[in-house]
């Protein structure tokens, strides 16, 4: 678990470099939501970005889930500048060892968190047993790189101590071969495995809050020959 300092360091990380990401992963991941669902657990939020998004685009009841207390500090705070606190619940919670009763989320989203699971299957196996039947669960998490690929973004992230977050959820990756493995392990079946990007559709219905959004990668989304560098697994229960 990273420290207070390290969170806040990690919350400056992404508000330089990719805050752009969550209205287009709010706008992706919505469309997963089904207007008769009330529940959905944002995994592993971090600052809170995807759940406040989450908030602001479904009427469902959004759990801010982390084990660090010291980010739900930092996601409560980014919950009240949008005016939505009372949306959100917080709850400090372990991935491998879920508070949550069988059937309770109608959706669970997670976006580059399973990398630090420290077991994945049992992770895995956790959220498919809070799942409702029918109910849904989305993750998005990083595909390794090679070194010529690093040294790029290195270069569009000179800070040593931002570009650290980047080298470090690329380490801690995992081939498509070994979540395959993760997902046999944890006995899931229904499911789909594949490279992401963002659709023109996530553009268009982000547009209005990426207008002041400065990145450095947005526009190679739309580039054939970017490869792609992140994954979606959609589990359906």
């Amino acid at each position: 678990m990273i420290t207070s300092d390290e969170c806040i360091l990690y919350k400056e990380f992404v508000d330089k470099y990719q805050s752009y990401l969550y209205p287009l992963m709010g706008a992706n991941i919505s469309k997963y939501y089904n207007p008769m669902n009330e529940v959905i657990l944002d995994m592993g939020t971090g600052p809170g970005y995807l759940s406040i998004q989450l908030a602001n685009r479904t009427g469902a009841r959004i759990h801010a889930v982390d084990i660090n207390p010291a980010m739900h500090s930092i996601a409560k705070d980014e919950a009240d500048k949008a005016g939505l606190a009372e949306n959100i619940s917080f709850d400090i919670n372990d991935v491998h060892n879920l508070s949550y009763d069988d059937n309770y989320a109608d959706l669970i989203v997670s976006y580059s968190c399973l990398h630090h699971w420290e077991d994945v299957a049992q992770g895995l196996r956790e959220c498919y047993r809070v799942l409702k039947p029918k109910g849904k669960i989305v993750i998005l998490d990083t595909l390794p790189v090679d070194k010529s690929h690093l040294k790029n973004m290195k270069r569009n992230i000179k800070e040593d101590e931002y570009f650290r977050f980047v080298q470090e959820a690329f380490d801690e990756s995992y081939t498509f071969e070994e979540i395959e493995q993760f997902l046999e392990q944890a006995e899931i079946t229904e499911y789909t495995l594949e490279p992401f990007k963002f659709t023109p559709e996530d553009f268009i219905e982000a547009m209005d809050e990426l207008e002041d959004q400065e990145s450095l990668w947005v526009g190679d989304q739309d580039k054939e020959e970017t490869p792609s560098v992140t994954w979606i697994l959609t589990i359906t229960k």
